[in-house]
């Protein structure tokens, strides 16, 4: 039984020690990366105006598309696509009947 609330102990504090794991540096070479990106696609020259800035719209949507799957996917443990607890308790399970 001990193991068992040692188990559930370790499964809790692993679940509120999630935080956001992306350090600042991290973020802001992604931010100016981001940027940097940006600003050189708007070097380009093309004969319509209205193309160019439908290609710029159109990396800024895949810059954010990344972003924001960087961010869901960062925490295993919390949120929409979270791990369950039933293959952990599977193998418990498995275990303590072998």
């Amino acid at each position: 039984m001990q193991t068992v609330t040692e188990y559930l102990e370790l499964r809790r504090s692993r679940i509120y020690s999630a935080r956001f794991a992306l350090d600042p540096p991290a973020g802001i070479g992604l931010i100016s990366s981001s940027l940097v990106f940006l600003l050189f696609s708007c070097l380009f020259k093309m004969n319509s105006g209205r193309t160019h800035l439908v290609l710029i719209g159109f990396l800024g949507l895949t810059i954010v598309g990344v972003l924001y799957f960087l961010l869901l996917y960062i925490h295993p443990f919390l949120g929409p696509i979270a791990i369950s607890p039933e293959p952990f308790e599977q193998l418990l399970k498995f275990t303590w009947n072998h």
